[in-house]
C-alpha cells in the first residue's frame, strides 16, 4: 500500500482542518501517517512513498516563523520523496527555494477559478481551468529559481508550481476543501496519489 506522511502545521485549535486533510486522503486508499511539524525527524521524510504539507495559521513573511518551522523547511530543500504543500506548505516550499512569502492585498477567502498554465499529471483530466478553494492571508511573491508556474487564479497570482528537477509541488489552495459541488480538489489529491504510485519524477 502506498504511504503518505501528512505533517500538521495547524495548532491544537485548528487541529479540526488538519483532520480534514487526513480524511480526503484516506478516501483515497493510501496509508496514511500524520506528524505535527515540530516532530518531524530528519530521516522522516525518507520512509515514505510522499508527503503532503498542511497548511496553517502562521504567517510565514515573519522571521519568527520561518525559525519556527526551519527544521522542516530544511526537510522540503533536501527531500527526495514527492512533497505536495498545501497553502502554507506551499509558501513553506518556496521558502526552502529561496522565494518570498508576503501579504496579500487582501485576505482571500472561497472558492475561485484557476487556469492552468501547463499540463501537468497532477492536473490530468482537469482540462484548462479548476474550481479551487482559497483561504490566505499570504502569497509567494515570486516562483523560486529553477520552478515552473502551473496555474494561477485572480485570488493567488502563483496559484501552483513545481520543481521540474525533483518532484516538489505547492499549490496555493486547499485540495481537500471539495465537495460534491466542487470535486476538482479531490481529483487533484486523486492525481498525486497516482503519480505517487506510477513513480513521480
Amino acid at each position: 500500500m502506498t504511504k503518505l506522511l501528512l505533517v500538521n502545521n495547524y495548532n491544537n485549535s485548528a487541529r479540526e482542518r488538519f483532520m480534514r486533510l487526513v480524511s480526503s486522503m484516506r478516501r483515497l486508499g493510501v496509508g496514511v501517517q500524520s506528524s505535527d511539524a515540530a516532530q518531524v525527524k530528519p530521516e522522516g521524510f525518507k520512509n515514505f512513498d510522499g508527503i503532503v504539507l498542511s497548511g496553517s495559521y502562521d504567517m510565514l513573511s515573519r522571521s519568527a516563523t520561518q525559525t519556527k518551522y526551519g527544521k522542516e523547511i530544511e526537510l522540503i530543500r533536501e527531500a527526495t520523496t514527492p512533497v505536495l504543500g498545501v497553502c502554507f506548505g506551499h509558501q513553506m516550499i518556496a521558502i526552502a527555494f529561496g522565494a518570498r512569502v508576503v501579504p496579500s492585498p487582501k485576505p482571500v477567502l472561497g472558492h475561485y477559478k484557476a487556469k492552468i498554465l501547463r499540463p501537468d499529471p497532477l492536473f490530468k483530466g482537469l482540462g484548462g481551468s479548476i474550481t479551487i478553494y482559497e483561504s490566505h492571508h499570504e502569497v509567494v511573491d515570486a516562483v523560486p529559481l529553477g520552478f515552473e508556474q502551473l496555474a494561477t487564479s485572480s485570488g493567488s497570482e502563483i496559484c501552483a508550481m513545481r520543481s521540474p528537477k525533483k518532484p516538489v509541488y505547492g499549490v496555493q489552495f486547499h485540495p481537500e476543501r471539495s465537495s460534491r459541488e466542487n470535486p476538482d480538489g479531490d481529483r487533484f489529491l486523486g492525481n498525486f496519489v497516482s503519480a505517487v504510485r506510477t513513480g513521480l519524477r
